[in-house]
């Protein structure tokens, strides 16, 4: 076992959570409200930070990223903001099960004049994914995975199929609020991601780094 790893995670107060949020990219006012609409929501929980939404758009620049799957909209959030970062030409397939919040959200990306490179699909995510890697592999510049826990293996593998070579995949919620380290939990979902974890750390199709941003985010390079 390692020790004395010569690192630290601060705490989030309210005070650095605060500090943060000011020095930030400002967000635009209807990507600020459709966050504020979120965080309304009984399912608030599912809706990304500011400094994830400001991660994201900036992982679409410097991938230089033009084509985008995204899996779970909630109420898009997440998509305007890579969506905003994207050239006019761009396009985003963002994947969800539930139509009533994702028209929540396409009132936003209209005012935001970026629902022309939206695609939304109310389908479960599996079937399209499967539908892409057989239409259009190696097509698209970076993945988004965000859905349903229990499915993420199968969404990092047909991710795999249609993300380009050198592009990248970002999954959210590995660390699952710390929980995936206990060994008194075993549920199904952190069974599923403790599994993924040890995988892609032994995948030699591609890079990667997982880091404790957030809920934990594992950042993949595919490399062939």
């Amino acid at each position: 076992m390692r020790t004395g790893l010569g690192r630290s995670h601060l705490p989030l107060s309210a005070e650095l959570d605060a500090y943060i949020f000011a020095n930030n990219p400002s967000e635009p006012p209807e990507l600020r409200e459709l966050r504020e609409r979120g965080l309304a929501s009984p399912n608030r929980r599912w809706q990304a930070s500011p400094e994830q939404a400001a991660f994201l758009a900036l992982m679409v620049k410097i991938s230089g990223a033009k084509r985008i799957i995204e899996v779970g909209t909630f109420m898009g959030y997440s998509a305007m903001a890579m969506a905003l970062a994207l050239p006019a030409d761009g396009q985003l397939i963002t994947c969800d099960i539930d139509a009533a919040n994702v028209a929540t959200g396409r009132r936003f990306w209209r005012e935001a004049h970026v629902d022309g490179r939206i695609d939304a699909r109310i389908c479960p995510a599996l079937a399209t994914l499967a539908a892409l890697a057989e239409e259009q592999p190696d097509s698209f510049d970076l993945a988004f995975i965000d859905g349903e826990k229990t499915e993420y293996d199968d969404y990092y593998e047909l991710a795999l199929q249609i993300v380009r070579p050198g592009g990248v995949m970002i999954l959210d919620n590995m660390l699952r609020r710390g929980e995936v380290a206990r060994s008194d939990l075993n549920d199904t979902t952190l069974q599923t991601i403790r599994a993924l974890s040890r995988k892609i750390a032994k995948d030699s199709r591609i890079d990667h780094v997982l880091l404790s941003m957030g809920d934990g985010v594992t950042i993949v390079r595919r490399i062939a």
